[in-house]
């Protein structure tokens, strides 16, 4: 829902979503506002748009603090959301946990493995394998228990904890679904906006297929197309490629730290899906798809 703050109402608005700083801006323009008696357009969710940025270098978003807080967490990395003037032409996705909930069925298979063994393995062991390649993942759990095997025996358990994982997949549906992501990708499609799925998992292709989303990827990159998993930007810097867009002109979206860490390595702006105490490094951080207001961000970015 789009709304417009009249001038007599401005001042209230603004004060309400006051940025922690200031880029770009005259230093007299916050004052000069009100002076003139400017209105501001503005999301239901609050978030406003700086007018006098319009004819600037930099166009900006100003997000209101008190949106994204609840329970005493703050789910927004900056309060001023700065978009360089250079377009966004692609969006590059993780898929386990950005668009559908297979860590969960990741999370059961590698539990299933651990159990039959013997080894600890819980929640906290299972975050560190996020995004991370099955054999990197197997050594988390190892170290975890003091553990460590021939690469012969390591590639058999790997092995096994894959035939479990694909064993679940059976199950998945639409309620698997991350909540808002389908119909963040049917806006980004309407948009013209280019599409890569970007992921470490080698089923990546059958969750698709699964869950009939492979028409609204340009270009998917998987495990099997690449030498260097996560943290490395190998995968976005391919997805980039294949999609005809440059690296600068991407946003990766993605859920786990070595995705955070591999998408800035590659020059890419980054959204954090999930808690943002968890992806402290990701330029933008949401846990809901709805919190995007697409065609303000489109407009501000010049697309």
């Amino acid at each position: 829902m789009i709304g417009i703050i009249s001038h007599d109402r401005s001042r209230e608005a603004f004060a309400r979503a006051r940025p922690t700083g200031l880029l770009s801006l005259k230093p007299d323009c916050r004052n000069n506002r009100f002076r003139r008696g400017l209105s501001y357009i503005f999301k239901q969710v609050r978030g406003i748009q700086h007018p006098d940025i319009e004819h600037s270098g930099l166009r900006s978003i100003y997000v209101n603090e008190d949106l994204f807080r609840r329970r005493g967490r703050r789910y927004v990395n900056h309060s001023l959301v700065t978009i360089m003037s250079d377009s966004i032409k692609a969006f590059l996705f993780d898929l386990d946990g950005v668009i559908v909930h297979t860590d969960r069925y990741h999370y059961l298979a590698w539990k299933q493995l651990a159990d039959e063994n013997g080894w600890a393995f819980d929640e906290a062991v299972n975050n560190s394998c996020r995004g991370v390649p099955r054999l990197e993942s197997l050594e988390v759990i190892l170290n975890h228990n003091k553990l460590d095997f021939s690469t012969p025996v390591k590639e058999s358990l790997t092995d096994r904890k894959n035939r479990y994982y694909v064993d679940l997949l059976n199950g998945i549906n639409e309620a698997d679904l991350y909540p808002g992501a389908v119909d963040f990708l049917e806006k980004i499609r309407a948009a013209g906006i280019k599409t890569a799925l970007c992921s470490s998992s080698r089923n990546a292709q059958l969750v698709l297929v699964r869950l009939g989303l492979s028409d609204y990827f340009d270009a998917v990159v998987t495990g099997s197309d690449i030498q260097f998993p996560k943290p490395d930007p190998e995968i976005f810097l391919t997805g980039a490629k294949l999609v005809g867009v440059s690296p600068e002109q991407c946003v990766v979206f993605e859920d786990a730290i070595s995705g955070v860490e591999g998408a800035l390595a590659a020059g890419m702006r980054c959204v954090g899906v999930g808690e943002p105490e968890f992806l402290p490094n990701a330029t933008w951080t949401i846990i809901d798809y709805n919190m995007i207001h697409l065609d303000l961000l489109l407009a501000c970015a010049g697309v």
